[in-house]
């Protein structure tokens, strides 16, 4: 899957500041953002920077990039994602729940206990992550690529698999159902552990 890297023109570069507002094609470099007004996120970069309050809530990112962020249990639920990536990023227990992501990168982060329950995705890469015990249940996709990723009692309920490869990834359990799990790419050696997983029994 070819990745559509977010647009980055920036007019401004910000840096060890506290924001109350983001502004669009800025740069913001090791700044407390405290910002609860802004609803549409545009051509924005943020790089080792702290979010006071952890909401994005139904709100738009365009063209926004999260590098070396600690976003654990942020809320970006019923959230509009397009060309946004998480580079280097911890999202521990964020929540994703029936959010809109397009052209979304998560790569080396970290997203244990995420919640992507009932979200849109489209486009989206996991590069190198950590997704143990995240959640994607009841997803509708169109091409979800995990690549090297952990993830270990990722659960996949509920979410048609057919065309997502978790053949680079490690694990020793998943929930899936087997009603969804046709056309699920795995490597030879993980079939006959997705057969338990499945009720399966092994002569």
């Amino acid at each position: 899957m070819k990745h559509i890297t977010p647009i980055e023109q920036y007019d401004d570069i910000i840096e060890n500041e506290v924001i109350s507002h983001i502004e669009p094609n800025t740069y913001y470099k090791s700044c407390t953002i405290v910002d609860e007004d802004t609803y549409t996120y545009d051509q924005v970069k943020f790089e080792r920077c702290t979010f006071t309050l952890p909401t994005f809530e139904k709100i738009e990112m365009l063209d926004t990039i999260f590098l070396y962020c600690d976003l654990s249990n942020c809320n970006f639920e019923e959230t509009l994602l397009h060309r946004v990536d998480f580079i280097h990023c911890k999202l521990v227990g964020s929540l994703f729940i029936e959010a809109n992501l397009g052209y979304v990168r998560f790569k080396d982060s970290i997203l244990r206990y995420a919640n992507f329950a009932s979200t849109k995705i489209k486009h989206v890469l996991f590069e190198s992550c950590e997704l143990v015990e995240a959640s994607f249940l009841h997803t509708k996709h169109k091409e979800l690529q995990f690549d090297h990723c952990m993830i270990q009692k990722l659960d996949l309920r509920e979410t048609k698999l057919a065309g997502i490869d978790i053949s680079t990834c490690e694990f020793e359990s998943l929930f899936l159902d087997l009603q969804h799990s046709k056309g699920l790419k795995i490597r030879f050696d993980q079939a006959a552990s997705i057969a338990i997983m499945l009720g399966l029994e092994i002569a």
